[in-house]
């Protein structure tokens, strides 16, 4: 990461293909307000805006990269509506897994978590794993972990920074882990609070992402 800050744009289930361009070039227009030195920027659109987020991207020589909200726990094969990680990896250089809404409205599994993370790891994805609390299940294979308690997801309650470092910390000293991201209605007001905390390494950004200008006030 070259001591870079990681920031993630988890757009969800929003945005078509036209709209994600569109805030490419919103982007892409405000591009000189931004501080890149340090910033490391990652926009994950849904599967449907990927093709186009990457022609626009590539066309334009954008410093963003691209990043996968899920991938399938199989490889290629008859599994009807699943893509893959060697379909993503046309793509992307990222994929979160395990995020708590996956968890909680598609019933993912550690063991699901587990084999997608080893799937994504063996095709040269870097994995962003998704934890709710210190005690949630963490692959050895993955890279980074994203911590986003689940009282703060989309809820406009964020974690007190310090409790984010002290659980940090404490996953740290259980798995070894040391890239860490915190996740949980993070905005322009609060996010430099969390990147001020100790071993936070970036941000996961949902709401606060659908946005550019609210997004880019928040790199500011």
């Amino acid at each position: 990461m070259d001591n870079k800050k990681l920031f993630i744009a988890n757009w969800k289930s929003n945005k078509t293909s036209q709209e994600a361009v569109e805030w490419l070039k919103i982007f892409k227009d405000n591009l000189v307000k931004i501080n890149l030195e340090d910033k490391e920027i990652i926009v994950c659109p849904s599967f449907i805006a990927l093709s186009s987020c990457y022609s626009f991207i590539k066309e334009n020589n954008l410093p963003i990269k691209l990043g996968v909200q899920n991938i399938s726990k199989f490889g290629d094969g008859p599994y009807t509506g699943e893509v893959n990680v060697r379909q993503a990896k046309e793509y992307v250089e990222y994929v979160l897994i395990g995020h708590s809404e996956r968890r909680k409205y598609f019933f993912e599994t550690d063991q699901d978590i587990e084999e997608k993370t080893r799937l994504a790891k063996e095709i040269g994805l870097k994995t962003i794993i998704c934890v709710q609390n210190e005690n949630t299940n963490i692959p050895q294979l993955s890279e980074i972990v994203a911590y986003e308690p689940e009282s703060a997801i989309g809820t406009g309650n964020p974690e007190d920074p310090q409790n984010v470092a002290d659980i940090v910390s404490n996953i740290h000293s259980r798995t070894g882990k040391d890239i860490f991201l915190y996740g949980g209605s993070v905005n322009e007001e609060n996010a430099q609070s969390f990147l001020e905390a100790p071993m936070i390494s970036g941000l996961l950004v949902g709401t606060a992402s659908l946005d550019p200008y609210t997004y880019i006030k928040l790199l500011l």
